[in-house]
């Protein structure tokens, strides 16, 4: 009898206490299949081909949607969106660069990475992986729970404003020109 050959290697438990929690399952090489588990049992969200990496992973607050990141062998970073509520995927998208991803309070996924000195791109994706919003800039920070992103020039973005950016809405809420240096 052949002995099972794969492992699960870890698990992503959710915000929400109810919340069903991620799990990558691994055959040797990497994970092969991402796994949602609740109270009626285990329910396979994705399955890969070939194995692959998994780079980051995360649950809404709410417990119903969560992102995988995922970097497919010989082909671009993946990140996948899930709804956990209808144990489905909902999106894929091969977003071009790494960086941080975390989830805002109404389950936007904002991502952010830099560009170089003095340079930072951002973006908002909503649970489909279409963009709602972003850009490039000198500097960007989001608060602490991610509702908001402020973005910024350097001294050698001079003409770029300060903006502030409300990622649920998916809107700018407030910007500054920049006119120059204070002397």
């Amino acid at each position: 009898m052949r002995a099972r050959l794969f492992a699960i290697v870890s698990t992503c438990a959710l915000s929400a206490a109810a919340a069903p929690r991620l799990q990558f399952v691994s055959r040797r090489t990497g994970v092969t299949e991402i796994d949602a588990v609740d109270a009626r049992g285990r329910h396979v969200l994705q399955r890969f081909a070939a194995p692959e990496e998994i780079g980051a992973s995360a649950g809404s607050r709410d417990g119903r949607f969560a992102f995988v990141w995922h970097h497919p062998n010989r082909s671009p970073p993946r990140l996948s969106f899930f709804d956990l509520a209808a144990m489905q995927e909902t999106g894929e998208i091969a977003p071009g660069f790494g960086g941080d991803f975390a989830f805002t309070p109404a389950a936007h996924v904002v991502h952010t990475w830099g560009c170089g000195t003095n340079c930072a791109e951002w973006r908002v994706y909503d649970v489909r992986g279409r963009v709602v919003l972003g850009g490039w800039t000198s500097g960007v920070e989001t608060s602490p729970d991610r509702r908001f992103a402020a973005t910024f020039p350097s001294i050698f973005g001079e003409s770029e404003p300060l903006a502030v950016y409300d990622l649920d809405a998916g809107r700018s809420i407030a910007s500054l020109p920049r006119t120059g240096c204070v002397a």
